[in-house]
């Protein structure tokens, strides 16, 4: 769970240096980003700014947190993108993004929860494919030794 706290530094830290922004994002694109992320749309949920939208999307109870960590991960990867562009594009005036001990906390939750939930999806893969062949194997066994069928 985010507490208010963490919300304000993640949504400073988002905010490039402009409050109440996120990234580059103008009202309209910060809707369609969050709809494909999260499924819903922050600003329109939430109201306010899209930095105030954000902070409320972060603490609210009714959300689970791999659904906000997901949304911190694709911000963090999204503004990689951006950072870099400025950078090949200006490199003697480039200021990487500062980021406090708790944003690098926070985001490293959103990559572990990330990873958790892949791995989880990997390994359903691999039991669904176990139960396959078990399935497959069972049949064809019983198939070979049916008592109505002759076996030469």
């Amino acid at each position: 769970m985010v507490n208010i706290d963490e919300a304000k530094q993640l949504a400073n830290y988002f905010s490039d240096g402009s409050p109440g922004y996120i990234l580059e994002f103008s009202n309209l694109e910060w809707d369609l980003y969050t709809k494909k992320i999260v499924g819903f749309g922050i600003q329109e949920r939430f109201g306010g700014s899209k930095g105030n939208s954000f902070k409320e999307f972060l603490v609210s109870e009714d959300i689970s947190d791999h659904i906000k960590f997901k949304l911190i991960y694709s911000l963090n990867e999204t503004m990689k993108q951006i950072t870099a562009i400025r950078q090949f594009e200006n490199p003697s005036d480039y200021k990487p993004p500062k980021m406090n001990p708790i944003v690098t906390l926070l985001i490293e939750e959103a990559y572990l929860s990330r990873a958790i939930i892949k791995c989880w999806f990997w390994a359903i893969e691999i039991v669904g494919s176990f139960l396959f062949i078990v399935s497959f194997l069972f049949l064809s066994f019983h198939y070979n030794f049916s008592f109505d069928r002759k076996v030469l």
